[in-house]
């Protein structure tokens, strides 16, 4: 009898499970959107985004182009315009009224379905940046979208429809968030991370893009990659050029997507698969190409084009997950916390819990002081949670594409990417330019960035999720990275300065010598010549020429023997 109750005493032990392990159980996911995010610079000084802008909205790359100064360019009967988002705020900055307007008259019900819809969730990320931020210490940008990009990943054969949007800094700085919405069923938090949030490092087949991308991918590659040709491959290189839009225009076909119709293209290169990594330069490329000066046709077979920019040599690529619905959604985000942390860990780290290894404990830390939704940091992404409470206090504010619970903490995101890469590219004008001018000015740019973080963000937990990232991104050791690369180009700077001062200080003494020579000449060499009882010409001037190079052959060597024994000290 006793045997029998101590063997169900160690059964009941060895399956008691804690409180935390009792409640956890597997997140089903139910809506949630993904911004699959890459960033990069244009190697540039100062970019013309009012320029950009319309040469994005025209070449149909973009529908819709917004300026941090509310200027928009669109379509509007068939012509690209520059129009006005103007802003009329609530006094507590919770509600808005808003128009388009081109010649002080509205023309919101003019503007083609999908454009509008662009523009209004420029407006939505607008209206989060005033509400959140100090529009001081923001950096100059525009933003635009890029349409709808379809494929279909080759190993699960899911089709995908992402809707990119780029944000483009002035000083070059580029995002390109590629948002992916969820499918509209359920789904385990495992089958989440293999096909959806590690879609990264799928082959991508059938993949279309909007007619603009397709005829102008070529040509920038093109331009970029085939610079100094000869004029009559340039010419050839132009009907190519002429030839592939006109066939971009026949072979073009308007996809229905959701609500929206889109005038779309296969993409291919040459048999080779594409990835979003690929995509992200692809439009990379294009908008270094659409921010050079172009020379027209015949002057662009005669004199080449003109410098195109180039896209800078790094880019770095991560998701930003925000999770709105899911089964057995708790009250509370705490309680969230709860039930599905281990599921969260999974999700921050991107991968699969592994039997006897121990799990990452991202989710140690809840960056949302309230209860409405969870901020959870790794170095591979960024996870936002809403509870049913936080829904449900939004609900005054929802839109069909849950932008509500979205745009506001997104645009932080946004914060976090542009102040990674700007050191990045300070980094690699450090080892690309020899010019501490423009050194220095970007330099100003990441420091003002640095120190004003407490300024740009009104509330401090906003400032605390921004410095995280950074910190997640290993923005510190960059910084770090940054001052040890500028001292060893100071000193090359100084090595190289400190020869050319040398090279110079040589030249200024054979200048003098030779000048010394002359004097030499009438001193030394004519009294020796006489002396030495040397024929003498009856040329007057012949013979000065004897005396003249005499002088300065002796001169040469006295300097070359000078220099030669300073360099063996």
């Amino acid at each position: 009898m006793r045997e029998s109750i101590l063997s169900l005493t160690n059964s009941l032990l060895k399956n008691f499970k804690s409180g935390d392990e009792l409640c956890q159980t597997d997140l089903i996911l139910e809506d949630w959107s993904i911004y699959h995010t890459y960033s990069s610079f244009i190697e540039v000084e100062d970019l013309d985004l009012e320029d950009l802008a319309y040469k994005l909205v025209d070449s149909g790359v973009s529908t819709c182009a917004v300026h941090k100064n509310k200027n928009t360019w669109v379509k509007y009967q068939n012509e690209t315009i520059k129009a006005k988002t103007e802003f009329n705020i609530g006094e507590f900055l919770n509600r808005a009224e808003v128009q388009l307007t081109y010649n002080d008259k509205s023309i919101i019900s003019d503007i083609e379905n999908f454009a509008l819809e662009s523009w209004y969730q420029s407006v939505q990320f607008a209206l989060s940046e005033i509400k959140l931020c100090s529009d001081e210490y923001l950096a100059e940008y525009i933003r635009a979208d890029l349409g709808v990009i379809t494929a279909t990943v080759e190993t699960s054969s899911i089709n995908l429809a992402l809707y990119p949007q780029i944000k483009l800094y002035k000083n070059g700085v580029v995002t390109i968030a590629f948002r992916h919405i969820s499918p509209k069923l359920s789904l385990h938090y495992s089958d989440f991370i293999q096909d959806h949030l590690n879609l990264a490092l799928f082959n991508l087949s059938n993949v279309k893009v909007n007619l603009g991308i397709a005829k102008l991918a070529p040509v920038a590659y093109h331009q970029h990659v085939l610079k100094a040709l000869p004029v009559f491959k340039r010419y050839r290189l132009k009907k190519i050029a002429q030839r592939h839009m006109q066939i971009a225009n026949q072979k073009s076909e308007t996809i229905q997507v959701g609500d929206f119709s889109f005038s779309m293209l296969n993409f291919t290169r040459g048999g080779d698969c594409e990835k979003l990594s690929t995509l992200a330069q692809t439009i990379f490329s294009i908008l270094a190409y659409l921010s050079s000066t172009q020379r027209q046709v015949y002057t662009h077979i005669v004199y080449s084009q003109k410098k195109v920019n180039s896209v800078g040599n790094f880019w770095s690529g991560r998701p930003y997950v925000f999770i709105t619905s899911f089964e057995n959604q708790q009250y509370s985000s705490e309680l969230n916390l709860l039930h599905f942390k281990d599921s969260f860990n999974c999700i921050l780290g991107r991968t699969y819990p592994v039997i006897n290894i121990p799990q990452i404990n991202y989710a140690n830390r809840d960056y949302r002081y309230f209860d409405d939704y969870s901020i959870l940091i790794s170095d591979a992404s960024i996870l936002y949670v809403w509870s049913k409470k936080g829904v449900e206090n939004q609900q005054e504010w929802q839109d069909i594409n849950i932008g509500y619970l979205i745009y506001e903490q997104h645009m932080v995101n946004e914060l976090a990417e542009y102040g990674y890469m700007i050191h990045r590219m300070l980094l690699n004008k450090i080892k690309i330019s020899d010019d501490l001018e423009k050194i220095n000015n970007l330099r100003l740019q990441v420091l003002e960035f640095r120190s004003n973080i407490t300024d740009l963000l009104r509330y401090g937990e906003l400032r605390e999720v921004l410095e995280d990232s950074l910190n997640k991104f290993n923005t510190p050791q960059l910084y770090q990275q940054i001052e040890k690369s500028l001292v060893i180009k100071k000193d090359i700077l100084l090595q190289r300065y400190n020869e050319k001062k040398q090279t110079a200080g040589m030249l200024l003494t054979i200048l003098f010598g030779i000048l010394t020579s002359m004097s030499l000449s009438k001193v030394f060499i004519e009294p020796l010549w006489d002396l030495a009882k040397l024929p003498i010409s009856q040329d007057e001037n012949l013979q000065l020429i004897y005396y003249n190079s005499v002088s300065f052959i002796l001169v040469i060597f006295f300097i070359i023997l000078i220099l030669r024994l300073s360099d063996r000290k």
